[in-house]
């Protein structure tokens, strides 16, 4: 908020650039409702339709474009300014230029590169439970709603858009916050991994590891936020989102409907 404001006050802020933002989230809710919502008799005159749509619907699409309009005012400014090279491609699909080579590029060099590490990463962390001996927790991607239907995986495909966008501004505030109070890059770059860190030793996780295990997962993450910043700073906030949007795909599939498989443990989010 303190952030925003100076950027509005300064007449420094990309408005026409956040409202698109805040429009896309406010569209993308409304599709995923309608994509597994909508029935015939929901679209019938009545106070049940007109409930949704007109209050909480849009209430809860209103609160999450505002949020991430907040945040790109914020952080905008201050990231041209100390990291240009970043927003090169998101201006030019900002702007509408959806074919644009440097775009296509950017997208396509942050899905692979973290989508091949976080595959890579979930294999090892699998690995490292069942080196432990600890029997493997099932994941969530058994429970996926992308199963249900063409539909409901086109849903999942929106949700996981509008969460790439909305985790890569998030990250990029926080590197912004710490960025600007430490005054060096490197330094800013060691802030968040403490918070990670931090973060790891203090959220139980879904079973008891020992201490060797949980060191070799706490630097697995480690590993991923190095890969997140690399792909912001060398390859821009479209690369980053891209990975992002590879990554929560990956851990809302299955690699196989075989639950006695042998690799079937190791879905991405398991």
């Amino acid at each position: 908020l303190v952030l925003a404001r100076r950027n509005l006050r300064a007449g420094r802020s990309d408005t026409r650039g956040a409202g698109k933002l805040t429009g896309f989230f406010v569209l993308t809710i409304f599709a995923t409702w309608i994509l597994t919502e909508v029935r015939l008799d929901t679209l019938a005159a009545g106070s049940l339709f007109e409930q949704i749509v007109f209050g909480r619907l849009l209430a809860h699409g209103l609160t999450h474009g505002a949020l991430i309009g907040l945040f790109y005012i914020a952080l905008e400014p201050y990231v041209r300014r100390l990291w240009p090279e970043s927003l090169v491609s998101w201006s030019r699909l900002l702007m509408g230029r959806f074919r644009d080579p440097l775009v296509g590029r950017d997208l396509l060099i942050g899905m692979a590169f973290m989508g091949l590490l976080s595959a890579a990463l979930s294999l090892f962390r699998g690995l490292v439970v069942e080196w432990s001996g600890i029997p493997h927790p099932l994941g969530q991607a058994f429970l996926s709603e992308g199963l249900a239907g063409v539909r409901y995986a086109l849903a999942r495909l929106v949700i996981t858009m509008e969460s790439a966008i909305g985790q890569a501004m998030m990250f990029l505030v926080v590197l912004l916050i710490f960025r600007l109070m430490l005054r060096r890059d490197w330094i800013a770059f060691l802030g968040i991994l403490v918070i990670v860190n931090v973060v790891m030793l203090t959220t139980p996780g879904p079973v008891d590891l020992p201490a060797w295990a949980t060191f070799v997962q706490m630097a697995a993450a480690n590993l991923f936020v190095a890969a997140m910043i690399t792909c912001l700073l060398r390859f821009g906030l479209v690369s980053l989102i891209g990975g992002l949007m590879m990554t929560e795909a990956m851990g809302n599939s299955t690699l196989t409907w075989d639950l006695q498989s042998w690799y079937a443990g190791s879905s991405p989010n398991a």
